[in-house]
This record gives C-alpha cells, structure tokens and sequence, in this order.
C-alpha cells in the first residue's frame, strides 16, 4: 500500500504545508521509502489493528488499540484532510478523524482490488467524502 500511496503522491503538486505519514510500527521499509521521497515530512507509527492470519475477534482488541493511538496523532496534528488507500491502518485512522475532527476522507481503493471491494474499502465507503476504486 506504501507503493501505491508513494505513487499517487508523486503526481501531485506540492504542498505548501507539512506532510504527514501514518504507518504500522514495525513497517521499516514503508519507513525507509517514505523518507527517501519525503525527507522533510513526519511519519508517525500505530500499532497494526489485524495481522495477516489474526482472528477477526482479536482483531477488535488490536483495532481498538490503534484507533486509541491514531486519536492521539490525530488530535495533535489537526488535519484538515485524510488521504488513505486501503490496509487496515486506515480504518482506525479514517474513523477516528472523521469522529473526532470532522476530518475530509478520501479513500482510493487498493489497485489490487479489480472486482470487489476489500474489508477496509466497505468499512470506509459510507464514511469517504470521496471513494475512488482504480
């Protein structure tokens, strides 16, 4: 999802303001890739709400636990505006802007998703000021 992000991204004018990344604490290489494009920019890290092959019932406790740390983030930094692209991350991440700040989401589904929605896309449609599906 790094890739994809860095890729939209890239074709984007610049920003005449900070930028902030959020990614999964123990992600090093989106951490090496978003600092080699971004060096200017802040990358905060949450815990990861649901491990590849985690229980969907375990998954609550750990969603539970990053959205309490992305409300922390959130709160501090304000955004006007969240652009996210699809992994778990998002939702606590989305949902917790959206509750809390009132944040703008944009979601652009994953491009690996051609004919139906992922988890993270249905969870956050309803809620998506915009919903872009490649």
């Amino acid at each position: 999802h790094t890739a994809e992000m860095l890729r939209i991204l890239r074709n984007q004018p610049p920003l005449n303001r900070p930028l902030y990344f959020i990614a999964a604490r123990h992600d090093q290489l989106s951490a090496v890739k978003l600092k080699q494009l971004y060096p200017k920019a802040t990358l905060y890290t949450i815990m990861r709400p649901r491990a590849v092959g985690q229980s969907y019932f375990t998954s609550l406790f750990t969603t539970i636990l990053a959205m309490i740390e992305a409300s922390s983030i959130l709160t501090r930094l304000r955004p006007a505006c969240i652009l996210a692209n699809g992994p778990a991350l998002s939702v606590a991440v989305c949902y917790m802007g959206k509750l809390l700040l009132g944040c703008q989401l944009i979601y652009i589904e994953s491009w690996a998703r051609v004919k139906s929605l992922s988890l993270s896309g249905k969870l956050l449609r309803p809620l998506a000021d915009s919903f872009l599906v490649q």
